[in-house]
This record gives structure tokens, C-alpha cells and sequence, in this order.
């Protein structure tokens, strides 16, 4: 009786995000984009850990992670 209430049944069609509205990325490029995302960001943590950056860009960073609208910063932490 509950799966009759569910959506399963509905196609989700996914709009185009990619290269001006014109791809959807396929599971192979997101784990492959989400690694190299993650790799600049571990990158970038560094710089602003061992002071191995600008102040200014270590600012700027530790500025997002506070944005409460901006999901990236907390998915980094965790994988840090």
C-alpha cells in the first residue's frame, strides 16, 4: 500500500548543467570530476594550513567554509 503512494513511476528528466547547457556528465566523469575537485581542494587546504599560500587566497577559503549556502566546503571536510 505505501509503494502505491511513491514516485517511482515518474521519469525524472535531468536538464543539461555541463558545457553552456549542453551535456549531462555520465557516472564515470562525476567520480572523476568529484576526484579532481577533491584533489585541488586537499591542495589548496594545504596552502592555507602550512602557510604554503597567499593570505589572501587562505582567507577567501576559510570565508566559503563558513557560507551556509555553498554544500563543497563541508563534502571537502569531510574527506580531508
Amino acid at each position: 500500500m505505501e509503494s502505491e503512494n511513491r514516485d517511482e513511476d515518474i521519469a525524472l528528466v535531468i536538464p543539461p548543467i555541463f558545457d553552456q547547457c549542453t551535456k549531462i556528465l555520465g557516472p564515470d566523469d562525476q567520480m572523476l570530476a568529484r576526484d579532481l575537485y577533491q584533489m585541488l581542494a586537499r591542495d589548496l587546504y594545504r596552502e592555507v594550513v602550512y602557510n604554503e599560500g597567499s593570505k589572501e587566497k587562505g582567507e577567501d577559503i576559510l570565508r566559503s567554509i563558513e557560507n551556509p549556502f555553498l554544500g563543497e566546503p563541508r563534502v571537502v571536510t569531510e574527506s580531508v
